[in-house]
C-alpha cells in the first residue's frame, strides 16, 4: 500500500505543477547603466572611444580647445611615450563633453592631436578598436605595473581611518 500511496502522490503533483506553469514572457533587452559614447572626427570621419573617468589628468597642460558638438572644450594631452618604443607612442586626449561627463579618447600610433579639430558625439560603439600598448621590453612594463601597485596601496593608507578612538 505504501508504494500506492507514493505513486498517487507523484501523480498528484505532477498534475499540480502542470496547472501552476505558465509561459514566461520574454525578457526585455538589457538597458546598460552608462552608455557607451564615441566621438567622430568631422575632418578625417574616424571614430573614438570615449572612456570616462571622474577627472582630468593634474599634470597635464590644456594645449587648447576642440569642438564637440560645436561646444568648445579644452583639450589636454598625454602620452605612453616614456613606457613603449617610440613607434608604438599612444597619444591621449583629454575633454570634457557638453554634458559634463570627463574622459579621454586613443589616438592611433604616432598621431598627435590638435587643437581645432571638431568631433561629433554619438551613443553606441566606435568603428575602430584603440590600438594596444605595446611595453618598451618586459623590464619597463613590470616597473610600471608595480609603480601603479604603489601608488594605490598609498592611496588607499592615506583614505583608510585610523584604528584609534577618540577619548
Amino acid at each position: 500500500m505504501a508504494k500506492k500511496s507514493k505513486k498517487f502522490e507523484t501523480e498528484a503533483t505532477n498534475e499540480a505543477t502542470n496547472e501552476v506553469a505558465t509561459p514566461t514572457e520574454p525578457k526585455a533587452p538589457a538597458i546598460p547603466k552608462s552608455p557607451s559614447y564615441f566621438l567622430r572626427d568631422e575632418e578625417t570621419t574616424i571614430e573614438y572611444k570615449f572612456d570616462k573617468r571622474l577627472s582630468l589628468p593634474k599634470k597635464a597642460a590644456v594645449i587648447g580647445q576642440v569642438s564637440i558638438d560645436g561646444q568648445p572644450s579644452d583639450l589636454q594631452v598625454t602620452s605612453n611615450k616614456g613606457f613603449t618604443k617610440e613607434d608604438t607612442v599612444i597619444a591621449y586626449s583629454w575633454l570634457t563633453l557638453p554634458d559634463g561627463s570627463m574622459g579621454y579618447i586613443t589616438h592611433d600610433y604616432g598621431f598627435n592631436p590638435e587643437a581645432g579639430t571638431s568631433y561629433s558625439l554619438h551613443e553606441g560603439k566606435a568603428n575602430r578598436a584603440n590600438p594596444e600598448r605595446v611595453p618598451k621590453d618586459d623590464v619597463v612594463s613590470t616597473l610600471r605595473v608595480e609603480k601603479f601597485k604603489a601608488t594605490m596601496e598609498a592611496k588607499k593608507a592615506a583614505v583608510e581611518p585610523t584604528d584609534a578612538v577618540p577619548a
